[in-house]
């Protein structure tokens, strides 16, 4: 999750890091076959997605049971990377 030029990091030990990165300069750093962007605020690792669920609101459910929303600009991209 990403707020102006810092960038809170979620772990699957739900430690919580927070660094001093846009999340665009994250993005650019990470394999884009593992990551993907799927809102303004959220860019995900694949691995741990759960399901998408399309809707009004379409929604990732990650293995946590976290529930993030894919913005409907980002969701042709997650659908394609998913292969859906």
């Amino acid at each position: 999750m990403a707020s102006n030029n810092y960038t809170h990091i979620y772990l699957t030990n739900n430690e919580k890091i927070l660094i001093s990165k846009s999340l665009k300069d994250i993005e650019n750093i990470l394999p884009s076959s593992g990551f993907c962007r799927i809102h303004n605020s959220h860019l995900v690792n694949l691995k741990y997605i759960r399901k998408f669920i399309k809707g009004d609101v379409n929604l990732l459910v990650m293995n946590d049971d976290t529930e993030l929303e894919v913005s409907r600009r980002k969701k042709d991209e997650l659908v394609k990377v998913l292969n859906l």
